[in-house]
Formats: structure tokens, sequence, C-alpha cells
């Protein structure tokens, strides 16, 4: 059987780690004793150029961050890394490496973004940026699937900055995958406490339905619907929690306005025709099954074709 929906590890749309560029440059004046000319226009001539590739650098930086935003990620990390290569300073450093690693995220290499984290040092007193540099790590380590390590850098992120909605939400993600339910509910009943955002309602109303609690997870779906202009996941799973209450009619209309929204999701086709076929009404059933298997062929999900196959067999033989 298709695998249902899944909580997914949270990867900021923009970069909200990165602190605004000060305007000002943080480097101070030296003071030096009397010296030679030649001597004194060499270091002039040296600070000069040392203030001018900082300011380079700092364009580089904002540049990078502006092309983030924009959803241009590849162009990102090439500003980032002109950031990185260069003899920047430690802060300004941090931060391209920084936006790199989320870069990286974005673009699924995560392998790529563990050490840019781990480049980056930090003051003891900048708890708070390594609390978030903690929390990337934890979403690095989620989608290389390690999800003990992952766990352990997150834990560490809400140690140094406790009540953080979207560290909760990501440490859910990955006990969920380790298959404690209990702990990934705690999380997630924390984090939708802290901010109750769309993301986090629907979540938790996915564990709750791999917990059999389907009375609450239909209600969180339910109060998601009102809220906001719902996408096809939130009228699948609604849809599979009524049906497990054996709400029939309002199983049917909930998978059919999910399909209406995403036409290319066989899973949902398939259970259409499932209670279709239930009810009795077996060429409305086999209908929306052939467009599942179709689906399901074209995607090589074998396994789950050759099951719709046989449900469809069977039917036509009653």
């Amino acid at each position: 059987m298709k695998k249902e929906l899944s909580i997914m590890a949270v990867v900021g749309a923009s970069l909200i780690l990165l602190a605004p560029l000060a305007t000002k440059s943080a480097v101070h004046e030296p003071h030096f004793k009397a010296l030679p000319a030649k001597q004194k226009s060499d270091q002039t001539q040296g600070s000069i150029n040392f203030l001018m590739a900082q300011s380079k650098n700092s364009k580089d930086l904002a540049e990078g961050i502006t092309l983030f935003n924009a959803r241009k990620y590849t162009d990102a990390i090439s500003s980032f890394s002109r950031v990185i290569t260069t003899d920047s300073p430690r802060k300004l450093k941090n931060k391209a490496l920084f936006g790199r690693a989320q870069a990286y995220l974005v673009i699924k290499q995560p392998a790529l973004a563990i050490p840019d984290l781990r480049m980056i040092k930090y003051a003891p007193a900048e708890r708070v940026e390594q609390s978030k540099k903690d929390l990337v790590l934890g979403v690095s380590f989620i989608q290389l699937k390690n999800y003990d390590l992952a766990i352990k850098w997150l834990t560490e992120s809400i140690k140094l900055v406790p009540n953080q909605a979207s560290a909760h939400l990501n440490r859910a993600v990955a006990y969920q995958s380790k298959g404690n339910l209990q702990a990934a509910s705690k999380d997630l009943e924390l984090s939708l406490k802290l901010n109750p955002t769309p993301s986090t309602i629907y979540n938790l109303a996915v564990l709750e339905k791999k917990k059999q609690n389907y009375q609450r997870c239909y209600n969180l779906l339910a109060e998601l619907e009102k809220s906001q202009q719902p996408y096809s996941g939130v009228f699948l799973q609604k849809g599979l929690c009524a049906a497990k209450l054996n709400k029939t009619d309002q199983a049917l209309k909930d998978l059919i306005k999910a399909a209406s929204i995403d036409k290319s999701n066989a899973f949902t086709l398939e259970n259409i025709g499932l209670i279709l076929a239930k009810g009795g009404k077996t060429k409305a059933a086999i209908s929306y099954l052939e467009k599942a298997g179709q689906l399901y062929l074209i995607n090589g999900k074998a396994e789950e074709y050759t099951k719709v196959s046989n449900i469809i067999s069977n039917l036509n033989n009653q």
C-alpha cells in the first residue's frame, strides 16, 4: 500500500536566521606610531584594500540573501561562496556559511550543508545564533535519515533557547521517523501551542491518524479547512479519517475534492474507488481504480499497480 503522507522537516522559505547587515564597517582604526612616509603609504594602501575587500564581501553576502529569498538557490550559493573563500571577518563569514548551508538544504544536499555548519564558530554569548545552527544541523540529519543525531542537535538547540516551535516541530519529525509516536506527539502539541501554524496543525492531524485517533484527526483538519485555503493533502487525510469513522458520504466528498485539486495522486483515486466498491457502486469504483492503476504504472509503482489490478479483477468477477 502507498505510504501515507508524513510530516516533513521544516526549512524556512526565507533566510530568517541571518541578522541584517551592518550599515557601517565594524573595523576599528588601529593606533600607529609615526612611520616613514613610504611605509605609512604602504600601510594606508593596505588598510584601504582591506576595507574595500570587506565592503565587497558585505555586498556579496547581501546579494546571496536576496537571491535566496528569490528562490535562486544555486546563484545564492555562488554569492555566499565568494564571501567564504576570502579573508572575511568572522561574523561575516559565519553568516555566509549559514546562508550557504540553508541553500544546500533547500536543494536537498544535506551532506554539503553539514561541513559548512561545523565551520561556523560562535562566541559563548552568541547563544541564539548557536541554537539556530544546531536547529539547522538537526534538519540536515533528518534529510540524511540519521534520526538519532537529528534528535541530539535539535535537543541542544532547545536547551540553548527553549520554547522554539520550529525545533520542537522538527524533533517531532525525527521521533515519528523512529516510531516514537508519543514523543513526536508531545513535541507537536508544544509546537502547536507556541506557534499554531497550518503546517503544524496538519502534521499533528496526520500523527493522530497514525495513532488511530481518527476523530481528533478529523476535527483538526476540519478546523484547518475553515481557517485557510486548504491544499489537497488536507482533504485527503480528512477523507481517510472520515472513512475510518464510517462517515462514508463525507469521506467521498473530501476525497473527490482532494482529487480535483491534485489529479495526479493515485492514492486518492484508489481510496475513492475502494469506498465506492464497498458501497456497491462497482462501475464507478472500477473507473476510479483504473485511473489509479494507470498513474501507478506511469510512476513505476509496480506493487501498487498490481494490487489495484487485482481489486479490479475481483470486482469484474463478482
